[in-house]
This record gives structure tokens, C-alpha cells and sequence, in this order.
């Protein structure tokens, strides 16, 4: 009985073994994984995946997720809006510039929208559109509880209300822009689009426009001014520096308004995203729809589907963690992927919703090194070097300090090299480094590089870094209960 239990014991712990071995590897539709290196940094997974294809090509991604509960957001941050625009920028730069804003840290980032002034759909940061799509394809929102949406943006437009720290109070619905109100409407008017407004029994708010040179659509700002309630001489001629909040009859959202404000309170108009849209934080333009809710690649809308490029994609998965993929192209060997095999990509990544953003020299993806505290280019990007773009998707946090050593394991077995093609890019000491050769790592090859840190939680609890400290912790209580009822069932025979 003791040899029969014995036997039994050790052809689970086989079987259980090969289980955990088959869980902790990745399998691909496009191809056979060659290697594999993972770096962890808290809530943050980058995995850089190299796979073979039935040709001499190889496919290398890489790909950042963040779990929906993590401490750290995801954020769209760009220099081509605002106040202080300074115009298209890389995505390093952009990175910075966010840092020098807001005093958080970036610890990854990708590109986000088209490398022009025109975007590829819509762009918005919290909750305010900065500009309408161009070229009418698709957008992806999200919210910081990673919410998500994807498809064509409805719109309408809004008055932002602040105090005096320029901190929102509320914002309050309008019914039309630069149009005719009907009874009970309330609208917008400015010089720009329209000098006039007609119509009798029509209460008007003037504030003062403040010009923004920003690149932005219909944003206006400026200081309330005066109220002329039931201004009824039919025409109302606007001046160059104002623009005109307006209800026709009564309106409650206007009153709002007034209850909200005084003279000098400061207000801003913009577009923002309504009904299944409303609320979402940010938007990103993008081209094709790889998967919406499971049914991938619905509609074929961009592009050839059989040319191979540099793509970058923002996906979700069911469990609300989002995805950041770049993968590399236009190189000797790694020529990129097709828009099926990038949709066959996202699939196997285990997403549910996912959406091609800009592709091509715009593709980029950074993460942060806290060995250097440096964001580091870990894709090889196809023009040779950081190309300036509109704007980014940075994964942000506050600061992380490190109370211990951080350790990384690697092979100690020498790793034969393939040499790919001369590439020059900027890294983020502004250095230029030349790359000549990129690793290549033995078939089913691991690497894991876990950054271990501990940080300050909200609640003031210090909470240890671990990427596989769950799966070991599982994995022992389950030998420790088969064990256990092992020794049971033997003592009972």
C-alpha cells in the first residue's frame, strides 16, 4: 500500500510539475516562441517576446500591462495643446515634460496619436476633447478605473466652471454652438464663427476670450463678466474679446450657471465626449479595431491587410487590465505584421477589446530602469530614432523608493548573437548610443528581471514587490494539502 500511495504521489507531483511548467509559457497563432524575457516593475509587466515564423523572419514584441487595482494610472499627455503648446514632440519628451508638470514619475510610456497636428480620431485628457478627429477612424477611451470603450466618439459641448486655483468646479451641458436656440436651450456663441446673435427673450452671460494659440477645437476661456437678463432687441453683435454663454427663455442648466458663479469667476467652453462616452477621461485616436469585445477584426477600415509595418496597439482584457504592444518592423529579418497577424497578436495576449494606434517610425515603447532611473527605448525604433509625434500613453506614478538592492537574474550561459541592422536612436541621457546587435536567445528561453522594491502605500502599509511570489505561495500550500491527505489516506489503508 505504501509503494501504491508512493507511486501515486510521485506521478502527480509529475503531472502537477509539467502543469505549472505549460501555465508560465506563452503560445502564438503568428508563430513559435523563441525566447522570452519578462521585467517587473511593481504593478508594471513588460515582456519582450521573440517568435519564429514558418519563414527566416522573427516577430518582436513588446508589451506593457497594468492591473486594473494598481496604484500607478494610465494617462494621455502631449506639448501640441494648451496653453504653452510647443508642438510635436517624442515620446521621451513628451514623457519629461508630463514629470516637470505634475512632480510623478513616468515609469513606461508608448506613442500614442499620428505624427502630425491632424489627428487619427479623437483626443481628449480629462474629459475635454482637444481636438476632433481628422481622418474619422476610430478612438479608444479610458477612465482610471479602466473603463473602456471603442469605436466612433459622440459628442457635444460643454462650460467648464473654476475657482479661483483654476480647480473644476463642475461642468454643465449645452444644447447648440454658434446656432439658433429654441425655447428652453442654452448655448454658446463666439466672434470667430458668428458675429451676431438674433432672436428675442434670450438671456446672455458675456466673458471675456482669452486667444489660445493651442492647436485645440472650439476651446474658449475666459473671465464672467456681465449678465443681461431677457435681452430682447433682436440682434446682439459680439466684440472680438468676448464670447457669449446664452438661454433662450428658461433654462435650468443655465441658471446653474449663474449660481455657480460671479463676476470674474473663470469659465472655459470645449467639446466632450456624451452618452456611452461620457465620462471618459481619455481618448486616443486610432486606425483599425483589432478586437471589439471578442469579435476580432469586425471591419477592415485601414490599409492593406497583407502589409507588414511597425504597429503599436492599446487592448483590455476582461479583467480590466490594459495592454500597451509594440512591435518592431522595418529591419532586416523583422519586416513587422500584417493588421490579422497584429489582431491574431492581441488575441493570444489574452485581450478582449484592442485598437491599432499609429504605427510605423512612430512605434516606441519605454520603460523606466531604477538600476539608472532612466527611461530606456526597448524597441527598435524604425526611422533610427525617436520620431516626433502628437502625443503619448505614459503609465505614471509617484516616486518609488528602493530600501534594498535591486537583484536580477539572467543565464550565465553565453548568448549567441544575430545581427540585425545598424540603428542609431537617442536615449534618455540625450546620448547617442550604436546598436549593431541584437540578442538572440536559445528556443524556450526565459528571462526574469524583477525589480523588487518596497513602497509607501496610501494607508501608510509597506507592501513588498514580488512578481512570483503568489504563484510559489500557491504552489506550496497545494503539495502541503496533497501531502497531507497523502499521509491520510495511506495511515486509513
Amino acid at each position: 500500500m505504501i509503494k501504491k500511495g508512493f507511486q501515486l504521489s510521485l506521478i502527480f507531483i509529475v503531472l502537477f510539475g509539467h502543469y505549472l511548467i505549460s501555465a508560465g509559457s506563452m503560445s502564438f497563432t503568428i508563430g513559435e516562441l523563441d525566447s522570452h524575457e519578462t521585467i517587473t516593475v511593481e504593478d508594471i509587466t513588460y515582456n519582450k517576446y521573440v517568435i519564429n515564423t514558418a519563414s527566416s523572419d522573427k516577430h518582436i514584441v513588446h508589451n506593457l500591462e497594468i492591473g486594473r487595482y494598481s496604484d500607478f494610472e494610465v494617462v494621455l499627455h502631449d506639448r501640441l495643446y494648451g496653453d504653452d503648446a510647443q508642438g510635436l514632440s517624442t515620446v521621451l519628451n513628451i514623457a519629461l515634460d508630463y514629470e516637470a508638470k505634475t512632480g510623478k514619475v513616468v515609469y513606461a510610456a508608448v506613442n500614442g496619436d499620428f505624427f502630425s497636428t491632424l489627428p487619427i480620431d479623437f483626443y481628449a485628457t480629462e474629459n475635454n476633447i482637444l481636438k476632433i478627429g481628422y481622418y474619422n477612424k476610430n478612438a479608444f477611451g479610458f477612465t482610471s478605473a479602466h473603463r473602456t470603450k471603442v469605436g466612433k466618439v459622440e459628442y457635444g459641448y460643454k462650460v467648464n466652471i473654476y475657482d479661483d486655483d483654476n480647480s473644476l468646479i463642475d461642468y454643465i451641458h449645452i444644447d447648440k454652438f454658434n446656432d439658433d436656440l429654441e425655447e428652453g436651450e442654452i448655448g454658446v456663441f463666439t466672434p470667430d464663427l458668428t458675429t451676431e446673435i438674433t432672436g428675442n427673450n434670450i438671456a446672455k452671460l458675456r466673458v471675456s476670450n482669452d486667444f489660445i494659440l493651442n492647436n485645440s477645437d472650439s476651446h474658449y476661456k475666459g473671465d464672467a463678466l456681465s449678465i443681461m437678463s431677457n435681452f430682447n432687441n433682436d440682434t446682439y453683435t459680439l466684440s472680438n474679446n468676448e464670447f457669449v454663454i446664452a438661454a433662450k427663455g428658461s433654462s435650468y442648466n443655465y441658471e446653474r450657471i449663474l449660481n455657480l458663479i460671479e463676476s470674474g469667476t473663470k469659465l472655459s467652453i470645449y467639446p466632450y465626449p456624451i452618452n456611452d462616452w461620457e465620462d471618459m477621461e481619455y481618448i486616443i485616436g486610432g486606425w483599425q479595431i483589432l478586437l471589439d469585445r471578442g469579435v476580432k477584426l469586425p471591419e477592415v477600415i485601414h490599409g492593406s491587410v497583407t502589409a507588414r509595418h511597425p504597429r503599436t496597439t492599446i487592448g483590455v482584457n476582461r479583467d480590466g487590465i490594459i495592454g500597451l504592444t509594440v512591435v518592431d518592423g522595418r529591419l532586416v529579418n523583422i519586416p513587422g505584421m500584417t493588421l490579422n497577424e497584429l489582431a491574431d497578436l492581441n488575441e493570444d495576449l489574452g485581450y478582449y477589446t484592442a485598437l491599432e494606434l499609429d504605427g510605423g517610425g512612430s512605434s516606441t515603447c519605454l520603460l523606466r530602469n531604477l538600476e539608472t532611473n532612466e527611461l530606456e527605448i526597448m524597441n527598435t525604433p524604425a526611422d533610427g530614432h525617436l520620431r516626433n509625434i502628437a502625443n503619448a500613453i505614459l503609465i505614471v506614478g509617484d516616486p518609488i523608493t528602493v530600501d534594498e538592492p535591486i537583484t536580477t537574474e539572467i543565464p550565465t550561459t553565453e548568448l549567441p548573437t544575430t545581427t540585425y541592422q545598424d540603428t542609431t536612436y537617442i536615449t534618455p541621457s540625450t546620448s547617442p548610443i550604436q546598436t549593431t546587435e541584437i540578442p538572440t536567445l536559445p528556443t524556450s528561453t526565459t528571462i526574469e528581471t524583477t525589480y523588487h522594491q518596497t513602497t509607501l502605500n496610501l494607508d501608510g502599509n509597506e507592501n513588498q514587490g514580488c512578481s512570483s511570489c503568489n504563484n510559489v505561495n500557491v504552489s506550496i500550500l497545494f503539495f502541503g494539502i496533497m501531502s497531507l491527505m497523502s499521509i491520510i489516506v495511506l495511515r486509513k489503508k
